[in-house]
């Protein structure tokens, strides 16, 4: 279901969610926690299930946040840049989905 709530996949067909879903790694965070660091290599994305994340600039701060259904890193999962653009950091209890460049591959060659 947090796949199917996110604009990046809504509309999809179940089986290809399901097959994405089979090698993904849902994370909880609490609050502060970095997720993500800017320049860090990475071939994935992260799906916010619950809570908000804060996207945070090279200078230390806030740019933005982001809720339940966004993706951050959608740009390294479709092998464009394979570093984090910008850095993620938790804002309270959070959830995030894990979205690996190899898993939407192998969904899309299914």
């Amino acid at each position: 279901p947090g796949l199917a709530n996110t604009k990046l996949f809504a509309g999809c067909a179940w089986e290809f969610l399901q097959t994405i879903a089979m090698e993904l790694n849902e994370s909880e965070h609490n609050a502060g926690d970095m997720i993500a660091v800017r320049g860090t290599e990475t071939n994935s994305m992260l799906v916010v299930l619950e809570g908000e994340v804060e996207l945070i600039t090279v200078n230390g701060e806030v740019a933005g946040t982001r809720g339940p259904g966004a993706t951050v890193g959608d740009t390294a999962c479709l092998g464009l840049f394979p570093r984090w653009m910008t850095s993620v950091r938790a804002k309270g209890p959070c959830r995030t989905l894990e979205v690996t460049e190899d898993a939407l591959r192998k969904a899309l060659d299914s």
